[in-house]
């Protein structure tokens, strides 16, 4: 497995055990993707997207899974690594079924942090059932794949040089096609706004963003929803043009800033100076009224939110250098990126992202006070202690 997720790499044995074949159709839908094939049509292990990965590891899934009291011990042990990590409350923007019987199984028996999902088989999702813990949203949606893979869908190409054309094995020129049809976005979309749900779109390239906007933008023509808050994932590349539109309509974006940090050396390399230095665009999205959010994307990177607010105000990337200066925040918006916006755009904002009267006690306690640590030193704060529902789940030692 590719640490994006988004590509895998599979031997005979596997797929035997899976019943795949090279005659296996490529499976289409919210989470679609394709089994490579070599010049002879036979396949080649190579699986792009998460359908055919899923569809890969399903029997490993099965077995590992069969065991409903051994894996809610080990997603309690997940959860005690987040709540060291200063984090309250999570979301899977690729929610299964049966992760989702663990995830209510682990709220009942352990200390548990909360959860919000979005179901990639949303049509098939019944029912919308939950409580303040562990709640299912509304359906996700994957437009195109990962930057690394060659996968985005752009209205230009990748620059062409040994990175793009021998490491990622795109050719000259290459435009990758989206996973969706516009009209299965716009099903998709459509059944979400009717049914009053929330709604995560996978979008990279500007060119899906664009087509993520038309179908929101369509929908609401005819199901009408001001407080939709329709979220687009990761989005680093979303254009002003494209974050006017984004305001208008009412949508939210989450970005990805490991991009920044771990990539972000790369990153110019593969689309120019011009499209690189704004990748990730948080002070753009601020300037335009657009509320944003952060998130982390297993298993890309740490999953460390103290980390992810030194990137969004000083955009350092691990080789020391500042990608786009002008997309720099202050630290006041970087938390509130962490914290309320987050909550808002998960229809949470009256019961956390802030302390107030009425709303839950979940909170975290920091060695030191970030508006006053030098920005290249805020990764440093250690959490000393973490509360959900005014209690403690975790305390440093």
């Amino acid at each position: 497995m590719g640490n994006s997720n988004h590509i895998a790499f599979v031997n005979s044995k596997v797929f035997q055990l899976a019943g795949i074949d090279k005659n296996t159709p490529n499976p289409g839908g919210a989470a679609g993707g394709t089994f490579g094939h070599d010049a002879n049509s036979e396949l080649n292990g190579r699986l792009d997207r998460g359908a055919p990965i899923e569809m890969a590891i399903a029997p490993f899934l099965k077995t590992k899974l069969s065991n409903l009291d051994e894996s809610v011990r080990y997603m309690a042990k997940s959860w005690q690594i987040n709540a060291r990590d200063g984090i309250t409350r999570v979301t899977d923007r690729f929610l299964l079924p049966e992760f989702y019987e663990i995830y209510r199984e682990t709220a009942k028996k352990y200390k548990a942090i909360r959860l919000r999902g979005y179901a990639v088989d949303y049509e098939k999702w019944q029912p919308f059932e939950g409580d303040e813990m562990v709640k299912v949203n509304g359906g996700k949606i994957f437009i195109d794949g990962s930057p690394w893979t060659g996968t985005i869908t752009m209205t230009e190409p990748y620059l062409v040089n040994d990175t793009t054309v021998k490491i990622m094995e795109t050719p000259p020129g290459y435009m990758q096609k989206p996973y969706v049809t516009q009209e299965e976005l716009q099903t998709f979309i459509d059944n979400c706004l009717k049914d009053r749900r929330g709604a995560e779109i996978h979008a990279e390239g500007d060119q899906a963003i664009q087509m993520a906007l038309d179908a929101i933008e369509n929908g609401l023509k005819k199901y009408s929803w001001p407080d939709h808050r329709i979220a687009l994932q990761h989005v680093p590349m979303i254009r002003d043009d494209q974050l006017e539109r984004t305001k208008r309509l009412g949508v939210q974006v989450t970005f990805l800033m490991a991009h920044v940090k771990y990539w972000g050396d790369v990153i110019p390399t593969l689309v120019g100076d011009k499209r690189g230095r704004r990748w990730c665009p948080v002070a753009s999205a601020k300037k335009y009224g657009v509320n944003f959010a952060f998130h982390f994307d297993g298993p890309t990177s740490p999953n460390k939110p103290i980390e992810v607010l030194q990137t969004a105000v000083t955009r350092k990337t691990i080789g020391g250098n500042v990608l786009g200066p002008a997309e720099c925040i202050s630290i006041d918006d970087a938390i509130r990126g962490y914290t309320i916006n987050a909550a808002y755009e998960l229809f949470m904002e009256k019961e956390v992202g802030s302390i107030e009267v009425g709303k839950f006690a979940d909170l975290i306690i920091l060695s030191d006070n970030p508006r006053r640590v030098p920005p290249d030193k805020i990764s440093d704060m250690r959490v000393l202690a973490t509360y959900v529902n005014g209690e403690k789940i975790f305390i440093a030692n």
